[in-house]
């Protein structure tokens, strides 16, 4: 649990961390297909659970990688599609309460995440935005329903949760900074600044 008894963001983090690993995990697990359609425009199915569906279904155009599609949950219905271009990921969406909606959107560049969305209360509007450097997240904003009022800000270093900035009085302004151990333990917190 965060300071104040917020306990709800730390999962979306989760998320959109995972999220942006997604395709390294799939790109990585390889083992034959169950199916492959030949040719330039061809598929290739994965069956990793063994129960004689998709669980990760690679499509080509031009003999390149065009998507690729991940059932998280073994329940048939495809929850991540990436999109590629040039053999690299461009795109990305995942339904992660399985609603079969998207709730994460992120962004590529080089290859690597450079911006995310992630609808935290799942209504169709994005409620945290996470920046990247390198593929590696660098600030998640809270921005409830894409709102301009910042509610809380975390800031990483390395990819590891370092500081957290928040709304303790619920004015609109930033006024308390939570410090954070390589463990994700409260070190330090700095009450009363303002920032808007």
């Amino acid at each position: 649990m965060l300071a104040g008894g917020f306990t709800i963001i730390r999962q979306p983090i989760l998320f959109a961390i995972c999220f942006s690993l997604a395709f390294v995990v799939v790109s990585c697990q390889k083992k034959p297909p169950r199916k492959t359609l030949t040719g330039p425009d061809s598929t290739e199915g994965y069956d990793f659970n063994n129960d004689g569906t998709d669980d990760v279904l690679y499509i080509y155009k031009g003999g390149q990688v065009n998507r690729v599609k991940t059932d998280l949950n073994f329940d048939g219905v495809f929850d991540i599609t990436t999109y590629y271009s040039i053999g690299q990921p461009e795109h990305q969406e995942g339904d992660y309460n399985f609603d079969g909606q998207a709730d994460a959107w992120i962004d590529f560049k080089n290859g690597h995440p450079e911006f995310g969305r992630v609808d935290t209360d799942f209504n169709g509007k994005p409620d945290l935005f996470v920046t990247y450097a390198n593929g590696i997240p660098r600030e998640s904003i809270c921005r409830p329903n894409e709102q301009s009022a910042i509610t809380r800000i975390y800031r990483f270093y390395d990819g590891i949760l370092i500081a957290e900035i928040w709304d303790t009085d619920k004015d609109g302004r930033l006024d308390t900074t939570n410090y954070f151990d390589a463990f994700g333990e409260v070190v330090d917190t700095v009450s009363g600044q303002k920032k808007n």
